[in-house]
């Protein structure tokens, strides 16, 4: 199922501006984000928090947040994980923030895709 998450910081909160934000999400426990960043992007401060489709989905998973430059090679890999029902990116790969890049979270299946 299809959802789009909300993308918020514990300081500053970023704008998507003309760039995109999609997650799709079964009950099973897979869940995927794609976050393709624009021109018009701000990357606020702090930990990202991104929001679930439902309370309680996924607690305190471990997942992978992976950024990608945009002729789609991978920058860098990190965690991500869940607490509260929030997804939780403690330090974002500012270096990999331009127009065009995107950034994928996944937790269960990785591979489950858009």
């Amino acid at each position: 199922m299809k959802y789009t998450p909300s993308w918020l910081a514990t300081q500053i909160n970023p704008i998507i501006g003309y760039g995109s934000i999609n997650g799709v999400y079964d009950m099973n426990g897979n869940l995927s984000i794609w976050i393709e960043f624009a021109k018009s992007t701000t990357y606020g401060a702090g930990s990202w928090i991104l929001t679930l489709p439902m309370d309680n989905f996924l607690q305190d998973a471990k997942g992978i947040v992976a950024f990608y430059d945009k002729y789609g090679e991978l920058i860098k890999s990190d965690s991500a994980h869940i607490e509260n029902n929030k997804i939780i990116i403690k330090y974002p790969y500012l270096p990999s923030l331009r127009t065009g890049n995107r950034m994928f979270i996944g937790f269960g299946d990785a591979s489950y895709a858009l």
